[in-house]
């Protein structure tokens, strides 16, 4: 695999092919999901989804036919929040994989946001506007420990 750090000239080779990776933004703000949909591209991710909320995101995880990897999730959203997006797909809502990692993507940096996010099991977060390094390094850190998914006893939902 010849992907490296678009920010670092070393030889290092990436631990997992990035370019297979599926990763959704969750974010009703369109510049925030814009620099990081920019960012991940940079990172050679090449399939980069986008939702607008946690209902639009729940809605478009159970129709999907191929898993996505990770979730980048704002918190403060309008219809369904960040806080109420994860405890639903961490509670192993029908379809999705409740181990599947999370990195927080805020501003929100106040102690109450913070204690409740560390609550809900999430893999990392992130400050608003995300600096390329450390959002990197914890996108990498999350999918290399992230667990495979189970096998569903469901049948597959189509896209329609």
């Amino acid at each position: 695999m010849n992907s490296r750090l678009p920010f670092d000239n070393s030889n290092t080779r990436l631990p997992v092919d990035l370019r297979v990776r599926r990763i959704m933004v969750i974010d009703d703000d369109n510049l925030s999901r814009q620099i990081a949909k920019r960012l991940l591209e940079q990172f050679h991710f090449n399939a980069v989804l986008e939702a607008t909320n946690g209902e639009e995101a729940l809605g478009l995880l159970k129709s999907l036919d191929v898993p996505v990897d990770l979730l980048l999730v704002d918190l403060i959203m309008p219809i369904m929040d960040g806080f109420d997006f994860i405890e639903r797909v961490r509670s192993g809502e029908r379809g999705i994989n409740p181990d599947i990692p999370i990195i927080v993507m805020s501003g929100r940096t106040d102690p109450d946001s913070l204690q409740r996010v560390r609550k809900l099991r999430v893999n990392g977060f992130v400050a608003k506007p995300p600096q390329a390094r450390n959002f990197f390094e914890r996108i990498m850190a999350a999918l290399q420990s992230a667990k495979p998914a189970k096998p569903s006893n469901d049948p597959p939902i189509r896209k329609l």
